[in-house]
């Protein structure tokens, strides 16, 4: 796995220049008079619709999964919490930063997904194919922690994960795979299905899991 950590890096230089395209394209071609206006800033201005971006909030945040391998594999682990705080608030500030930019730039014609907004040359194309790849090479890193507990789980006469063959461990990460792949086909956009993994299986991971694990 140690070889993903470049791919990560690569992977978050390709977030940040993303980010950077779709602001810079959103204020080079904002026009007051053609822009339609916002109606209403969703999860921002209306305490009504928060519960909606509630689900992508925990989304991103709630990866309490990945805690525990963070941890384990810093040069300093006492320094976790601390690291994990900045860090967390950092993002918050980045990404609701950008969030509301976007929102404000592209009005109610804004994309699930924004750089779906962002059309033209083929560095904008570049972006967008970074981006994937990004997604594709954080996937693995991501279900390392699920592929570990399926492989324990279905076959239990192996100690460790370690001693399973290749096969068998191709057959579980083809499995997870596809139960992804048909969950994003089959539902019918990326909030929604951000929504729905956020609203319900993080946040069962962070609000219900630990205190029946400290009571347990």
């Amino acid at each position: 796995m140690n070889h993903f950590a470049m791919a990560s890096l690569l992977g978050n230089i390709s977030v940040v220049l993303g980010m950077i395209v779709v602001l810079v394209y959103g204020f080079w071609n904002y026009d007051t008079e053609t822009t339609k206006q916002p109606k209403d800033l969703v999860a921002v201005a209306s305490i009504e619709t928060m519960p909606l971006a509630f689900g992508s909030i925990g989304y991103l945040f709630l990866v309490h999964f990945l805690s525990l391998p963070i941890e384990s594999a810093m040069a300093q682990p006492e320094h976790f919490g601390s690291v994990a705080t900045k860090t967390f608030a950092a993002c918050a500030i980045a990404s609701g930063g950008f969030g509301v930019l976007g929102y404000l730039l592209f009005a109610d014609e804004t994309q699930q997904i924004v750089l779906l907004n962002v059309h033209g040359s083929y560095f904008v194309s570049t972006i967008k194919l970074l981006l994937c790849l990004d997604l594709l090479l954080t996937y693995p890193v991501v279900m390392r922690p699920t592929i570990q507990i399926v492989e324990s789980s279905l076959f239990k006469t192996r100690k460790r994960a370690h001693d399973l063959g290749l096969m068998q461990h191709l057959l579980v990460c083809l499995l997870l795979g596809v139960v992804a792949a048909v969950g994003g086909i089959l539902v019918p956009g990326f909030g929604l299905l951000s929504s729905l993994v956020g609203g319900v299986s993080q946040t069962f991971l962070a609000f219900v899991m630990p205190p029946l694990m400290l009571t347990k």
